[in-house]
């Protein structure tokens, strides 16, 4: 994760963006230590059955 926002930085984005599902509750704790911030949740509705997970967490990491 950290080369790929030294990347971006290098490439002059202004941020870094990802999606967690809502179930991972250690993956987006580990997003949360690195710095990034949760931007909004986003509900599967009644494509959750198919998916198997109601929605998914936009976190963002400013790169400047």
């Amino acid at each position: 994760i950290e080369a790929l926002c030294a990347e971006g930085r290098r490439r002059g984005y202004p941020a870094a963006r990802l999606e967690v599902i809502d179930s991972n509750f250690r993956a987006r704790a580990l997003y949360e230590r690195m710095g990034f911030r949760t931007l909004r949740h986003d509900s599967l509705g009644p494509l959750r059955h198919a998916f198997g997970f109601a929605g998914a967490t936009v976190m963002v990491r400013e790169l400047g």
